[in-house]
Formats: C-alpha cells, sequence, structure tokens
C-alpha cells in the first residue's frame, strides 16, 4: 500500500472519529433535523474469475480474466434528515455514499486457444450511491 492511500485511510479514521463525537453530544430523540455521518473500514475482495465462452467458431473465441486482490478500505458518508414527531417518530432518511479500493495481488488473462497466460497487477475500486430509509428502535436498559 502506497504512502498516499495510507495517508487518506488516516485522515478518514480521523474524520469519522470526530464527527462521531460531535453528533454523540447531541440530544438525539427529541429533535427533527438534518444529520452527517462518515465511516471508514477495511474491505474484503473475494477472488473472481471470468471464464471465456467459444461460441461455436475460432473466431468468437473469448479471453477470460482471473483476479486475486488484497483486502483494501472503504470509505464513506451519508446526508440524512431524522423525524422525531409523533407519526413518523424513529424514521430517518439519507443518501449515502462509498468508495472501496482493493489492490490486486495477481490477476491473469486467460485463452482458450491455450495460448500463454499473462500476468499483471493494479487495483479495482468501487463507488456505490444508495438512497436509504432507516428506522431506529429506542431500548430502555436501565430505567
Amino acid at each position: 500500500m502506497n504512502r498516499v492511500k495510507l495517508t487518506g485511510i488516516v485522515t478518514g479514521i480521523a474524520l469519522a472519529a470526530a464527527l462521531t463525537t460531535t453528533a454523540n453530544a447531541q440530544s438525539y430523540d427529541e429533535r427533527d433535523g438534518y444529520y452527517i455521518s462518515a465511516f471508514t473500514g477495511l474491505n474484503f475482495q473475494s477472488a473472481a474469475t471470468s471464464t471465456p465462452s467459444n461460441g461455436g467458431s475460432a473466431a468468437n473465441i473469448g479471453t477470460g480474466i482471473n483476479l486475486s486482490p488484497d483486502n483494501g478500505f472503504v470509505l464513506g458518508g451519508s446526508v440524512g434528515y431524522k423525524f422525531s414527531s409523533n407519526s413518523f417518530a424513529g424514521l430517518r432518511i439519507e443518501l449515502e455514499a462509498s468508495y472501496r479500493e482493493n489492490d490486486v495481488v495477481t490477476g491473469q488473462l486467460v485463452s482458450l486457444t491455450g495460448a500463454d497466460a499473462t500476468t499483471f497487477g493494479g487495483d479495482t475500486s468501487s463507488l456505490a450511491v444508495m438512497a436509504n430509509i432507516l428506522y431506529d428502535f429506542r431500548f430502555l436498559l436501565f430505567a
């Protein structure tokens, strides 16, 4: 993992910790309103294989890909609105975005023609944007 990625991970963790501490200082149960949240963590991506297919003629012989990714990181956050009125108490709606990245330890291009496999490296990444509807349950453990 290079220095730029490590700096990004450390910055994301510090930002998430700061936002979490600030959010907990507010009276959560009594107020409607907008909120923001941030998160970071580890991303475990499993190996992936794309199998070549033969469409019936030599011209349609494909090339497959085998990927073996390393563990990576995830950074994300959300912006939402919390309802506290009697009819919608506990309901939240939010828009969330997250970014995931993993280094590819070993990658291979495999051909049905029997040609030698080509090995490569690199990284995989994904960006996700989701709309969420959540409901907060309130549990009183010590009354």
